[in-house]
């Protein structure tokens, strides 16, 4: 097997296993925690960062996972922003 292919296999699981719970709770308690939405951008911009550099590189298996990871934080913060609006500055 593919060393590359398993890391991202597991990098893959592993972030589906942390963003699931997060979305469950988003959802059913409405409170995101220690989530704030300073963080959250800040995590979809290294992502983004992440993605580029990988597609430059031609890393096809880096550039899947760093896709995926992009779609969980942007649902993540779309959750954090239908419940608790706008950030305010302050």
């Amino acid at each position: 097997m593919n060393i590359k292919l398993a890391l991202v296999g597991i990098a893959t699981v592993l972030a589906l296993v942390m963003y699931v719970p997060l979305f469950h709770r988003i959802l059913t308690r409405k409170s995101t925690r220690d989530f704030s939405k300073p963080t959250q951008w800040m995590i979809l911009i290294v992502q983004l960062v992440n993605l580029s550099l990988a597609m430059i590189e031609n890393a096809w298996y880096l550039s899947g996972l760093y896709v995926m990871h992009t779609m969980l934080v942007g649902v993540t913060l779309w959750l954090v922003y239908k419940y608790y609006g706008p950030p305010t500055v302050g």
